[in-house]
């Protein structure tokens, strides 16, 4: 661990740690306040790991980071004995209200301190700035531009691209209102865009990924293959050698790289100087993970985005089909396509499968824009139905002799017609760590000049996942949210609060009642802490920004009405002040049993997801 990791680690204990001092010295005033004797005042549950004495109050850090808490004089008394002066039970209603409340209090508090504080000293985040749309979502057929800055998020000001995604999220099942300020442009439009439910999320999305810096800035890794070639932070991508011009340097370099392989990039300096840098990327190879390095083919048809209504004429495709070539030319992935396409002149043709046959789909000749237009508007997606593979290039199948377009017809004996049928049969040989036996048919040139079908057996041994590493990568859109003035931060300082804390409610609801937040976004310590030592990372404000976040969202969990929480004893002192008697010890033992099998169900829960969430998940 560097001293850099360190540090954070050490500001991420403190961060959470003043978190619950600020909520148990709500709990804390409040009592003191109202008079009452303050036993123990605990940062921590369990054992004390040490502590002091101080007018007649213990102050004590426990071993367990988990929270903390106040115990006041007789809030655990013996049954049938009177309250005496200064304790739990001699209280009145209002100040035990005033008690129970004050952590909360003082939580939101805390938030409307730090908030304009970190928006005086200026909060860096990632702009609402669109990048490029994923295929087939709501945003690709919408065609929400790449480069459109986000104004408002049905009238809402989203602030930063994190709170694009939470508007979002939180937007129900109608479609969300963006007012968009569109690259190049001053004019605001608005326009009204489905979303759609991510089941690995667990929310609501458009689709949208957020854009990268507009100069194309780099970000290098020290002592990476980038760095070693002479690239630095201060250059910017211009393209990647080989690329189509067509495209867009980020598609460029998304496609330059996704092969792995040695690429070539164009770049310019500080001093505008254009170069060309060429980098081999280095190879890790993973002893825990042994692979064929076969692929199912990405040539389906998945989706067909509508085209514009001054667009050319153009092949007429349809969902379901497998594009068999281009111009003659074999379509194995999906960034075949648009080379395909680029490579011919004139009038062409594109073969594919359709319903069991094969059609042929007419092309005219198309400029190098529409082509582009083409290929934008087809989403191609993997082939789970066909037992037809590709290969990775020089891994273990390529290495053995397979090749793309191989039809897979058996494995080790076990027919197979899917791709899911062969992924299960190499997977079995894979955990028994040995080689298989892969029948393929393949086409191959026929004597009279056609193609035939031939036969051929191939034992692959899978070998050691190799991952690869460029070192670089495009830096995000960033800004800092900076407010002019004193007035100004507390004003926007507690919008912000208030959006939080009302975008935290909303979640719960929506968690609790519908269908349209999944649970699996809950996390526990282990969320809280990795993003904390991110957020310590990437500076103090992100640090305090966040703290005053979870501040926040501990006050809506205290207030729920779950006994054993403080929203509970509310809940309790409320029917108290209707009926005028306190709920009676029975109630009040079971139901405190009840909160706590509640709390402990949702704890186990949460650490549950969070070991799925930073573990489990590759």
């Amino acid at each position: 661990m560097s001293a850099a990791d360190l540090l954070h680690g050490i500001l991420v204990v403190f961060g959470v740690g003043l978190v619950i001092f600020v909520h148990e010295l709500g709990h804390y005033l409040a009592a003191r306040w109202a008079g009452a004797k303050v036993e123990v005042f605990s940062i921590g549950m369990g054992p004390k790991l040490f502590g002091w004495q101080s007018r007649g109050t213990l102050f004590q850090v426990a071993a367990l980071p988990i929270g903390g808490y106040v115990k006041l004089a007789g809030e655990y008394p013996e049954a049938g004995r009177t309250a005496q002066p200064g304790e739990l039970g001699s209280m009145s209603v209002f100040h035990r209200f005033v008690y129970y409340s004050g952590g909360v209090v003082m939580n939101v508090l805390f938030a409307l301190v730090v908030m304009p504080i970190v928006l005086l000293v200026g909060l860096p985040g990632v702009e609402p700035v669109l990048g490029e749309s994923t295929k087939g979502s709501p945003a690709w057929h919408a065609r929400l531009e790449a480069g459109a800055r986000v104004e408002a998020v049905n009238g809402h000001d989203p602030f930063d691209f994190m709170g694009l995604a939470m508007e979002i999220a939180l937007s129900g099942k109608k479609p969300v209102e963006l007012d968009l300020v569109l690259p190049g442009t001053s004019e605001r439009v608005r326009v009204a865009v489905e979303t759609e439910f991510d089941e690995d999320t667990g929310t609501r999305k458009l689709g949208v990924t957020n854009a990268v810096s507009p100069d194309a800035k780099l970000v290098v890794t020290p002592e990476t293959p980038g760095a070693v070639a002479g690239l630095t932070n201060d250059d910017r991508l211009l393209g990647v050698v080989g690329q189509p011009d067509a495209l867009s340097p980020l598609q460029q370099f998304q496609r330059g790289l996704e092969r792995g392989g040695p690429v070539t990039i164009r770049v310019a300096g500080p001093d505008d100087v254009v170069r060309e840098v060429s980098i081999t990327p280095a190879e890790k190879r993973n002893l825990k993970r042994r692979l064929f390095g076969v692929m199912p083919m990405q040539n389906v048809v998945r989706d067909v985005r509508s085209a514009p209504a001054d667009s050319p004429e153009r092949p007429q495709f349809e969902a379901g089909d497998r594009i068999r070539s281009v111009a003659g030319r074999r379509i194995y992935w999906s960034s075949d396509f648009l080379p395909a396409l680029l490579a011919v002149d004139g009038p062409f043709e594109i073969v594919v499968e359709r319903e069991g046959g094969v059609v042929t789909l007419p092309s005219p000749g198309l400029s190098a824009a529409e082509k582009v237009a083409l290929d934008a508007d087809l989403f191609l997606d993997t082939d789970l139905d066909s037992s037809t593979i590709t290969i990775q290039p020089g891994r273990a199948a390529a290495l053995a002799g397979v090749l793309d377009g191989d039809r897979v017809m058996s494995v080790d004996g076990h027919m197979t017609t899917t791709w899911k049928e062969v992924y299960d049969a190499i997977q079995v040989a894979t955990r028994e760590d040995r080689s298989a036996v892969l029948e393929v048919w393949r086409a191959v040139a026929a004597a009279d000049g056609g193609e035939q079908v031939a036969t051929l057996a191939i034992e692959v041994t899978p070998a050691p996942a190799i991952e690869t590493d460029y070192g670089i990568a495009l830096a995000t859109y960033m800004g800092v949210q900076r407010a002019d003035s004193v007035p100004e931060a507390l004003r926007v300082g507690a919008l912000a609060s208030w959006r939080l804390l009302a975008n935290t409610w909303r979640t719960l609801q929506k968690m609790l009642f519908t269908d349209e937040v999944s649970t699996k976004n809950l996390g526990g310590i282990i969320t809280i802490s990795v993003l904390s030592f991110h957020s310590a990372s990437q500076g103090m404000t992100q640090l305090f920004f966040l703290l005053a976040f979870i501040s926040l969202n501990l006050a809506i969990l205290n207030l729920l009405p779950i006994p054993i929480l403080d929203g509970g004893h509310l809940m309790f002192l409320l029917v108290e002040g209707v009926k005028g008697t306190p709920v009676s010890e029975r109630t009040l033992g079971y139901s405190q049993v009840v909160g706590l099998v509640l709390l402990l169900s949702l704890m186990i829960y949460v650490t549950y997801q969070d070991v799925v969430r930073w573990f489990l998940t590759t």
